[in-house]
């Protein structure tokens, strides 16, 4: 596994990264014009929070023979989930129509699948 300052240097990079482009496509309006644009989002999303849960949780890990996989995407799964959660809720109070659940579901399924990659880009020697 790659050591705590290089995921800390991920983690920041994967932020800041997502911070600008995230700028760009709102006044870009990247997210209207290009449907594909809020999946490649969540995928980065995804890698950033198990850098983030990675980097928290690093002392724990490390000692550990054997990555605690199950533990790390659930982490994702689950903060990915409480955004979800989020979205539909500002979705409801501002515009009074909920998103569509099929979307929520793709948003998790590229939280997971980046985080997925993420984990994979870690543990490599």
């Amino acid at each position: 596994m790659k050591s705590r300052k290089n995921i800390l240097s991920l983690l920041a990079s994967s932020i800041i990264f997502l911070c600008i482009v995230n700028f760009i496509a709102i006044k870009g309006l990247w997210y209207y014009l290009f449907w594909y644009f809020d999946m490649l989002m969540h995928f980065i999303g995804g890698m950033t929070v198990l850098f983030l849960i990675v980097y928290l949780f690093y002392s724990r890990i490390s000692s550990r023979s054997n990555l605690p996989i199950g533990i790390l995407i659930l982490s994702v799964f689950v903060i990915g989930f409480g955004w979800e959660l989020y979205e539909q809720l500002i979705s409801m109070l501002i515009s009074h129509n909920p998103q569509i659940y099929l979307d929520s579901i793709s948003d998790l399924f590229f939280d997971m699948a980046g985080g997925i990659l993420g984990l994979l880009y870690i543990s490599r020697k």
